[in-house]
Order: C-alpha cells, then structure tokens, then sequence
C-alpha cells in the first residue's frame, strides 16, 4: 500500500494504481488505500475477516480527516509466515514468536530444519538469526529471564 511510503508511494504518485509500461503492466487497485481503510470496508461489506488479522477496533475519536480510524488487535500485514525481512525492527513477542502460538510445528520447521548442509546437518532461520543477534529461541517463555527457563533449545539440538 502506498502508506508504506518509500517506492510504492513514489510509484503511485507517478503512474496510479494501474501502470501500462513497455514491458511491464501493473495494477493496484487498494495501492492509495490505508490500512484503515481497507479494514473499514472489509466490516462495512461484512467481508469475513481471518483470524490471525485478530479483532476490528474502532478509534472512540476521528482522525485529521473526520474518520474513525480501524485496527486490527493481531498482525497488521500477513505474506509468507516464514519471512524475515524486517525483523530487527521488531520487539518481543515477534513474527516468529507468534508463528511458534499459531503453528509450532511450522515454526520448528522453519527456524530448525527447512536446509540441510554440506554435511547433511538440518538447520534453518534459527542460524540466521542467530548471525544477527535477533534472539528467537523458547518463544513460549519470550518474557521470562534466560536463567528462569528449563531445558532451553540451543541450534544444536536438532543436528
């Protein structure tokens, strides 16, 4: 969406929400949309809203605009559950931490053994995070001190 600023913002201003290029046709049609807005139209459609997106909340007061603005209580943008782009952006409880309360055999997967190395050793994000200092292990005990948590998982326990 465009309120993600950066490029797609850029590239919306320039062409619109449907672009017809020498070798490339684009359209968005939800691209001038905010996130507000599309959540607004989803319950004003009665359009079934998933359950990892959580609850729709309404502002008690309008925005510059007039409008109230409508949340989400869950994620706020979904794509591949296993994707990390961004995730040092993130506090604790993270993407990956709720993937572990949705979905904790995906999740062992994925941080565990979705790769296999040159010497047939199983890992996964688990090692890339790992690499840039994002802390992801025991996400059940996330608030806990490291020194309160019982027999906690090292990369290595599944090699």
């Amino acid at each position: 969406m465009a309120s993600e600023g950066g490029r797609r913002a850029d590239a919306l201003e320039e062409h619109g929400c449907n672009y017809f290029g020498k070798t490339v046709i684009r359209s968005a049609p939800f691209a001038f949309y905010y996130h507000s807005d599309i959540v607004h139209l989803a319950v004003d459609l009665g359009v079934h809203i998933p359950e990892i997106y959580g609850e729709v909340e309404i502002s008690e007061s309008k925005n510059d605009l007039g409008d109230y603005e409508y949340t989400t209580t869950g994620e706020q943008r979904t794509g591949c559950s296993m994707c990390g782009f961004g995730i040092q952006m993130e506090k604790r409880p993270h993407r990956f931490d709720r993937l572990y309360e949705r979905n904790p055999k995906e999740w062992d997967f994925w941080m565990n053994r979705c790769c296999t190395d040159e010497n047939g050793n199983k890992y996964g994000w688990g090692r890339v995070l790992d690499y840039v200092g994002i802390e992801w292990r025991n996400p059940a005990h996330w608030w806990m001190e490291p020194n309160q948590i019982k027999g906690q998982m090292t990369l290595f326990d599944y090699v």
